[in-house]
């Protein structure tokens, strides 16, 4: 069974490099986001707004766990590695890979991705948004088994080195 977890901030390219990495392994991509949406017929922001971050928190624990039999790419949200349920349920997996990007290219990527409104993005201060950054990077890191810089290369070349480092 091939799995292939990605893990990253928010714009770092999970979703983008999942498909990629979906479609030349042709194994299918699980977006743990799109699950949760699913699952509560909502969007992510109206569950923020409604029900806050704890609960959407909970379904993104609830997710992940039913996903750990499950072969294919999955793509996670930014904040999954937040709970300490989520990281050890993340050790559980085959491959984890954290996708690093630098902040300010980060910021670009967000501010320039109208199809995603991303509620921690638009409700903090640049500054906070970059503390929050800087306090994931080490969860991230404590996660992954491999780390792969999302910066400047092309998804095809992200998506093959990937396939590479795992070795499949």
């Amino acid at each position: 069974m091939q799995q292939i977890v990605l893990v990253g901030f928010m714009g770092a390219g999970k979703t983008t490099i999942g498909h990629e990495l979906a479609t030349i392994l042709q194994l299918p991509l699980i977006d743990t986001d799109q699950l949760i949406e699913e699952r509560v017929n909502q969007t992510i922001p109206e569950i923020f707004e409604q029900y806050g971050e704890s609960y959407f928190r909970e379904l993104e624990a609830q997710v992940l766990a039913s996903l750990n039999d499950q072969e294919g790419i999955i793509s996670t949200g930014g904040g999954i590695v937040l709970q300490e349920a989520t990281r050890q349920q993340l050790k559980n997996f085959q491959h984890v890979v954290y996708l690093t990007v630098p902040f300010k290219e980060l910021v670009t990527r967000i501010k320039n991705d109208s199809q995603n409104l991303r509620p921690l993005f638009l409700n903090h201060t640049q500054q906070d948004f970059q503390k929050i950054y800087e306090s994931r990077a080490s969860l991230y890191e404590a996660v992954s088994t491999i780390e792969i810089e999302n910066t400047g290369k092309m998804v095809e070349t992200i998506a093959n080195e990937i396939i590479d480092r795992v070795g499949v």
